[in-house]
């Protein structure tokens, strides 16, 4: 699957990148129809302790999921994402076979 990855107002290190990938690539066990997906990483620092935030847009064919994660690292930010993709995978596969 090809993941873009953008940072609004973030310093995103190659890990963090990586960890988003490897992730991103776990999620095809649940739909296998992914077509692409947009990350874009945000340090929101005025919101307070969980200033870390991680917006992606993820193409099925027929429809675009969109899934929020916010924590206090762009990792706990990324796997709160990640739990939220998978139940509309999930359901996605399910209504649309």
């Amino acid at each position: 699957m090809e993941v873009t990855i953008q940072a609004i107002h973030a310093t995103v290190t190659e890990h963090e990148k990586a960890y988003l990938r490897k992730k991103m690539d776990k999620l095809e066990r649940f739909h296998d129809q992914i077509l692409r997906a947009e990350a874009i990483f945000k340090d929101q620092a005025a919101s307070g302790p969980k200033s870390k935030a991680l917006d992606v847009k993820v193409a099925v064919p027929g429809n675009t999921l969109l899934a929020k994660g916010m924590g206090s690292t762009f990792q706990e930010a990324t796997d709160l994402m990640i739990e939220k993709l998978k139940v509309q995978l999930k359901k996605h596969k399910q209504t649309h076979g």
